[in-house]
């Protein structure tokens, strides 16, 4: 997490729990884990929960013809 002599507000905050995660606001997006188009950017717990969850919901489905 942000040290605590540097200012919160620069760090990024996840787009579901609202919980700041440890990328600068200045990081490009092309360069971050967990960013998602679209979206922005999670921490990795709702990451994780988003992508298994549909992941799981995916599984033992075939493609359309």
């Amino acid at each position: 997490m942000p040290q605590t002599n540097e200012d919160p507000k620069s760090y990024e905050k996840c787009v579901l729990c609202r919980q700041t995660v440890k990328i600068r606001i200045s990081q490009t997006v092309s360069s971050r884990k967990y960013y998602v188009e679209g979206a922005g950017q999670l921490c990795p717990a709702c990451y994780a929960r988003v992508y298994e969850t549909w992941n799981h919901g995916q599984a033992g489905k075939k493609a359309a013809p």
